[in-house]
């Protein structure tokens, strides 16, 4: 029988560095997961494996789930209120959130939300938020340096994304977020806040989070604006 050739990338998608770090993280589900870990704090697949669609199913039961909704509606609860303070405008791009939690919050405070997964946006948006959206982007630097360009010149970012600073923590088996089903690539605070200032924007907050309050536990939350000056 012959033998298919296994073509593995090394080359980090962020910095273009080269990592020899691999992990091979078998899942529940019984699918395995190839990754390399850069020394920027990126990690990325090492085996590029095809991804499947979010089932109805598993968006059904995250809509009707009352603990994930108060855990999501949690990111609101702490960072709204600052972002109502950062930017007078009240446009809203509220990139494919599978919760439904947010867009009927903030309408009633007097935002126009567009919910959306286009490619081309006609607007300029006073605040994106990215709640855990980016690693699931197959091209996500291109994608983050897209949707940047729909910021307002005083327009604010709110992204949240697994952490990868707590693989060390905790070690790479016991790191809760791998998904070779849905996800391309994962950030650390450090490498996402350095491609953010290097396409004009300020971050304003960088947190580490290991509370359970969110719907993510050792994630990170990166609040940025559109650089002034």
């Amino acid at each position: 029988m012959e033998q298919v050739e296994v073509k593995r990338y090394n080359k980090c998608p962020v910095c273009g560095g080269i990592s020899l770090s691999v992990y091979e993280i078998k899942q529940i589900s019984g699918l395995s997961g190839f990754w390399c870990h850069c020394s920027c704090g990126v990690v990325f697949e090492n085996v590029r494996a095809d991804k499947i669609p979010y089932s109805t199913k598993e968006l059904t039961d995250l809509n009707e789930s009352k603990e994930i909704g108060n855990r999501y509606f949690h990111y609101v609860k702490t960072y709204f209120p600052l972002i109502e303070e950062l930017t007078l405008g009240r446009t809203m791009l509220n990139f494919a959130d599978k919760s439904n939690y947010l867009g009927p919050y903030a309408s009633v405070r007097g935002w126009y939300v567009k919910d959306s997964d286009a490619d081309e946006q006609v607007l300029k948006y006073d605040l994106i938020w990215l709640c855990n959206v980016l690693h699931e982007k197959k091209d996500c630097v291109q994608f983050l340096e897209l949707i940047i360009s729909y910021l307002s010149d005083t327009g604010v970012i709110f992204i949240s994304e697994p952490n990868t600073d707590f693989i060390f923590k905790l070690g790479a088996s016991h790191w809760g977020n791998w998904s070779a089903e849905h996800s391309y690539l994962y950030w650390n605070p450090k490498s996402l806040g350095k491609k953010l200032e290097s396409i004009g924007l300020d971050v304003l907050i960088s947190r580490a989070n290991n509370e359970e309050r969110y719907v993510y536990k050792n994630d990170f939350h990166l609040l940025a604006q559109r650089r002034m000056i």
